[in-house]
């Protein structure tokens, strides 16, 4: 958006009221802006509410740590599932056969 405005991060930094080495780590993904900042953002580069959008967005990522554990314990269960159930899903049918059949010779015990 700051580019397709004409400005350079010393410009925008100037209207933003931050450094431009502040600018150039938000683009870099580096640091998070403030929402004061991304107020400011938005008027400089007349974004229509697309950055406050955003930035509602990365905050939907805030979440409480009993949260994360839930959905990475969710995580997991997909994980053991998938690797269990379905062995050699993405495999030729040579090997699904040789995966699935049995390498025990029986017929000796």
């Amino acid at each position: 958006m700051r580019e397709r405005k004409g400005m350079n991060q010393t410009e925008l930094a100037a209207l933003v009221l931050c450094s431009k080495s502040h600018i150039s780590d938000i683009e870099l993904e580096h640091v998070l802006p403030t929402s004061a900042e991304i107020r400011r953002m938005e008027q400089a580069l007349d974004a229509d509410g697309v950055l406050l959008e955003l930035y509602d967005l990365l905050n939907i990522g805030v979440q409480e740590s009993v949260t994360v554990a839930d959905a990475e314990h969710d995580a997991i269960g997909l994980t053991d599932w998938e690797s269990r159930v379905m062995p050699g899903l993405l495999q030729t049918t040579d090997y699904m056969r040789a995966a699935m059949g049995t390498s025990l010779d029986f017929s000796r015990c």
